[in-house]
């Protein structure tokens, strides 16, 4: 075991320090400061990267047999996020040959995806409590304003639509349904 900052450290390597502790890795201005995972069996598994050229983080993952790798994310110099694209051109990109590249998963009543405008909750799109169909809430305003039922019909303002389009408004003379 080596140590560094510490007589006894408890694993391969430790660095100890009393504050802030610092590993840097350097590399040339067009090369690569990388971390390479392995295990007994095969030597390069998984890469953390650092490319010094185009100033990007990249996280690389290999096939079992330690042969080949695949870029899985790549966070670039605008802080912009990769996951199967090496150039992301918005804050998140996913990018995959599967038609399902995105799974919201909630172990609570719904999956909700949330719209902020400078940190104010804006808009949400939630599954409908337990429910097939989707909701479509304004948070701002604290009401529901369209559902999808499991059924395929449409409520504006109509929390459950009897119709492929239900619209409901505060007034008698504003409401349609269409049948």
């Amino acid at each position: 075991d080596v140590g560094i900052g510490t007589t006894a450290p408890g694993d391969p390597l430790v660095v100890q320090g009393s504050g802030n502790t610092v590993l840097q890795i350097k590399a040339g201005a067009s090369s690569y400061s990388s971390l390479y995972f392995g295990d007994p069996d095969l030597d390069y598994i998984g890469i953390i990267q650092y490319n010094h050229a185009a100033n990007d983080m990249e996280f690389y993952t290999g096939n079992s047999a330690g042969t080949s790798y695949v870029k899985a994310l790549t966070i670039d110099n605008q802080q912009r996020v990769g996951i199967g694209t090496d150039s992301p051109g918005t804050l998140l990109e996913l990018a995959g040959s599967g038609s399902d590249l995105l799974t919201l998963n909630s172990t609570s009543s719904y999956a909700a995806l949330l719209f902020e405008e400078s940190g104010t909750p804006r808009f949400k799109i939630l599954t409908n409590d337990g429910t097939s169909g989707l909701k479509f809430y304004d948070t701002g305003a604290s009401a529901e304003r369209m559902r999808i039922d499991a059924s395929g019909n449409v409520g504006i303002g109509k929390a459950v639509p009897s119709a492929k389009l239900h619209v409901l408004s505060s007034s008698a003379a504003h409401g349609i349904t269409l049948e």
